[in-house]
Parts: C-alpha cells; sequence; structure tokens
C-alpha cells in the first residue's frame, strides 16, 4: 500500500512542479529601440541615450502611484499592443521571457535585448491549478 501511495505522490508533486513551470503571465512594457537594434532603423536614439531613457522610465514606473499604462502610451516603440501574455515556452527572445517569468506582480524592471531595452511590468501571474490528491488518486 505505501508503494501506491508514494507512487502517487511522486505523480502529483511531478504534476505541480510541471503546472508551476507552465505559469503564464502577463506583462505590459516600453520598448526602446535604438540605432543597432532590430527597430532602430527608425529611432534616432544611440544606445546610450535609449539605456537613460529606460533607466528614467523604470523609476518612474517605481514610484507610489505610477501610471505605467500612460508610460507605455508615451514612451513605447512597440508596435504591438504593449501588453503580452509570457509562458515558458512562448516565442519571446529569452531575456524578455527569462525577465517577465521571474517578476513578482506590480514589480517593474528593465532589460536589453537584441530589440532594444524593455521596460516591464509584471501585470498578472496565472498557474494551472494542479491536481488534487484525489484526482491523482483517481488514476
Amino acid at each position: 500500500m505505501t508503494d501506491i501511495v508514494d507512487e502517487v505522490e511522486a505523480q502529483l508533486n511531478s504534476t505541480r512542479s510541471q503546472a508551476a513551470k507552465a505559469a503564464k503571465v502577463v506583462v505590459s512594457h516600453v520598448l526602446l529601440g535604438y540605432k543597432g537594434s532590430l527597430p532602430g532603423k527608425d529611432t534616432p536614439l544611440s544606445k546610450d541615450d535609449a539605456k537613460k531613457k529606460a533607466i528614467e522610465i523604470l523609476h518612474a514606473a517605481r514610484k507610489q502611484g505610477a501610471d505605467f499604462e500612460a508610460l507605455v502610451k508615451t514612451h513605447s516603440q512597440d508596435p504591438g499592443p504593449g501588453t503580452y501574455a509570457v509562458t515558458p515556452d512562448a516565442g519571446f527572445v529569452p531575456q524578455f521571457k527569462q525577465l517577465a517569468l521571474s517578476l513578482g506582480k506590480g514589480q517593474v524592471d528593465v532589460v536589453e535585448t537584441n530589440f532594444g531595452y524593455h521596460v516591464i511590468k509584471l501585470e498578472d501571474r496565472r498557474t494551472a491549478p494542479p491536481p488534487s490528491y484525489e484526482e491523482m488518486a483517481d488514476q
């Protein structure tokens, strides 16, 4: 009997671990391209200027009561919506995806990718609830 219980507990722990890895986060971001970055041909910013501006936006975003949506609308060069769902297997550049998945809800940070500097805010984190012990025991 203990072997069966141990097997079910191991399966449950494995499934819970997989569910945690399958987290989906929703992020908003400000993209600041610069000359030499992928969208850089359309921007007058140098890499140093883009970095300075990204840090300024980061500081503004971290202030109490900051309106991150307004920062996105005012500063982002992202031609997309500026808000994205990110999962571990999503097709985002690794640096963007890694930061997005590591942030806590409401946290803001900056990362550089081949697209430029991204000031990213985690809006929401969603995980699929792991199956209950009883659900696993039925299998």
